[in-house]
């Protein structure tokens, strides 16, 4: 594993939209990654029904963590856009708020990433979960449903 002074930051990116019940959890899911060197960018699409900004109070810190708000609900296209544009690395990953990632996820995906830097898109394993997170069902392919592109997906999980 790279130092963190050597390790490039990855901007973490979460489009929420009254998801409070959930947040809390995506957000410690970062702060637990091995790989330390991110910050979390969060920006909110007009929650108006949940305690959301209750959640962003308890974690925002000046220096790893951004919330930005729209003024009303524009939709998730949207908001992922307004992420990518506030974002202060070229490193990006989007976490949805209803998700958490495993403690090794942005250090297996850094590495990938770096030994295989022609590599523009990284996805990893996915797990379905209760609301306890309880496995449910796993994937190695991303969901995409069948009227959009896949793209061209290469497996390097061997290197993980």
């Amino acid at each position: 594993m790279l130092s963190m002074n050597k390790q490039p930051l990855i901007s973490v990116l979460i489009a929420n939209y009254n998801n409070a019940k959930y947040i809390s959890g995506a957000i410690k899911s970062i702060y637990s990654q091995t790989y330390q060197n991110w910050e979390i960018i969060i920006v909110d699409d007009g929650s108006s029904t949940d305690n959301s900004q209750q959640i962003y109070d308890m974690y925002v810190d000046e220096k790893r963590i951004k919330v930005y708000k729209n003024e009303k609900n524009h939709g998730v296209a949207f908001t992922r856009k307004r992420l990518i544009d506030v974002a202060n690395s070229e490193y990006m990953c989007f976490l949805d708020p209803d998700d958490e990632l495993t403690p090794n996820a942005l250090e297996d995906h850094m590495s990938v990433h770096l030994t295989h830097p022609e590599v523009s898109i990284i996805y990893s394993r996915r797990y379905l979960c209760d609301e306890h997170l309880n496995i449910q069902d796993e994937s190695r392919v991303p969901h995409i449903p069948e009227y959009k592109s896949s793209f061209t997906l290469n497996d390097f999980s061997d290197e993980l």
